[in-house]
């Protein structure tokens, strides 16, 4: 198991179908422009743009059917579509990020979604305090990164959506759905 693992991260062993995993994110294209001039950052995988996760592992990629995508569109569409922007820089073990201000409304998407799968947890349940993040790469903080994000943040943003992402056999990340958030209070139509 150990093996297959290594060889798929080397990118020589394709997953297995019923092992690709899924994972809900809003993506965030204002933070493009920032990672390009990073040499070496990542969104977190191959195919992953930009983002800030909602819940990660959702279902199985297997098992993403119409009817997944139906509840989604309906949970999605209950939020509003909302301002934020990427202030601070941090770091967890082997991850350098950026914090979304305000980060409530990300976790009132992931809490909304695991009301519905109740036996899903963000992370597997393998940290206390979830921490709503971009990732900006792996490993430690480059020196070279310090300088061009701080002076890059604040970076404006908007979350207009939600992409279901899943997991090729060879490990790169595809959308396999787009869900948009409502309308923000002011676009919302007036009544009367």
């Amino acid at each position: 198991m150990r093996l297959e693992r290594l060889g798929r991260l080397l990118g020589q062993v394709p997953r297995s179908p019923a092992l690709a995993h899924s994972a809900l994110l809003v993506p965030v294209p204002e933070a493009e422009p920032l990672l390009g001039s990073l040499r070496g950052a990542s969104a977190g995988g191959p195919g992953l743009p930009p983002h800030v996760t909602i819940v990660y592992p959702f279902l199985p990629a297997v098992a993403l059917d119409e009817a997944v995508t139906t509840e989604l569109s309906r949970i999605v569409a209950g939020h509003r579509a909302f301002e934020f922007s990427l202030t601070g820089l941090g770091t967890f073990p082997g991850v350098v990020w950026l914090r979304p201000e305000p980060d409530q409304p990300f976790v009132a998407l992931g809490d909304s979604v695991l009301a519905r799968w109740p036996t899903l947890s963000r992370y597997e349940g393998r940290y206390a305090e979830v921490v709503p993040h971009l990732t900006v790469g792996r490993g430690r903080l480059r020196r070279s990164w310090r300088s061009r994000i701080e002076t890059a943040v604040p970076i404006a943003a908007r979350a207009r959506a939600v992409l279901l992402m899943a997991e090729d056999p060879g490990g790169r990340w595809e959308v396999r759905g787009r869900f948009p958030l409502g309308p923000p209070v002011e676009d919302r139509p007036q009544g009367g």
